[in-house]
Order: C-alpha cells, then sequence, then structure tokens
C-alpha cells in the first residue's frame, strides 16, 4: 500500500505548487493501492479551515474543495484506523529532536508502519526524509 498524506490531499483539491504534479500521479495510477488514516479527514478539514480564515480560499473553493474531498473519501484510498500503540510510537518519533517531526506527522508514519505501507506519498520534505529514515519508499513529486 501507498500511504498518501493530508499535503497531497489538499494539493490534489486546490491551486497549490504542486496540484499539477498530484492530480497527474494520481490520474496514472488510480485510487487502487493508496491508503491513509482516519485522522487524515480530521487534518483535511482543518487546513481547509485555516486557508479559508487566512483569506487564502473564498466559500466557494472551500465547499467545492470540501465536497471533492467527501467523494474522495467514500471511492477512494483504505482507510486505516489509528489505534493506541500508534500515539506511543509517533511520541517515540518525535522525541528526536533531530528527526524535526510534527506530532501529527509523526502519526501518519506510525499508522503507515503499523500498517505494512510499502511506499509513502508527502509534499512536506522532512516528513518524505523521516518515512526514508524508517524504510518507507518515499514518493516525491
Amino acid at each position: 500500500m501507498i500511504y498518501v498524506d493530508t499535503s497531497a490531499w489538499i494539493a490534489l483539491q486546490l491551486h497549490e505548487a504542486k496540484t499539477e504534479a498530484v492530480q497527474a500521479w494520481v490520474e496514472a495510477r488510480g485510487m487502487t493501492g493508496l491508503a491513509c488514516a482516519e485522522w487524515v479527514k480530521t487534518e483535511y478539514a482543518s487546513a481547509l479551515s485555516i486557508k479559508r480564515r487566512r483569506g487564502d480560499i473564498d466559500d466557494n473553493h472551500f465547499e467545492r474543495a470540501h465536497r471533492a474531498f467527501g467523494k474522495i473519501c467514500v471511492a477512494g484510498p483504505t482507510w486505516l484506523s489509528v489505534e493506541t500503540p500508534d500515539f506511543f510510537e509517533a511520541a517515540r518519533l518525535c522525541a528526536d529532536p533531530a528527526t524535526k517531526m510534527r506530532a501529527g506527522d509523526a502519526l501518519h508514519l506510525a499508522v503507515a508502519m503499523r500498517c505494512q505501507c510499502t511506499e509513502f506519498l508527502s509534499l512536506d520534505m522532512v516528513l518524505n526524509d523521516n518515512a526514508k529514515r524508517l524504510g518507507l519508499g518515499a514518493i516525491t513529486l
């Protein structure tokens, strides 16, 4: 399975620096074999709300992005539960200052590792570097 981080789902719906690359990647490979933690739903909603509050997107873009992601949630990736051991693993990953890991990013990696994902897609280079360090194949777009 390929774990897809929230940053890629956001770029898929909004005009971001990597939007075209993410769209081309998803179109070329489809949704089969993609996975992400249920946590992505919360993180996606938060990211959209932040963008709306800052004025980065208007109400129309906000609503369209929510609807489009809702459709992806139904038809798209395999949804992976976040379990208690994932929080302990995420804390362990964050405990090393050299990793520069944020809590939510560490949680993504903990779930991906527990669920034996083989590759990891994120637009966050720190997260990709840590995925590689942990033995996941980091997909860089």
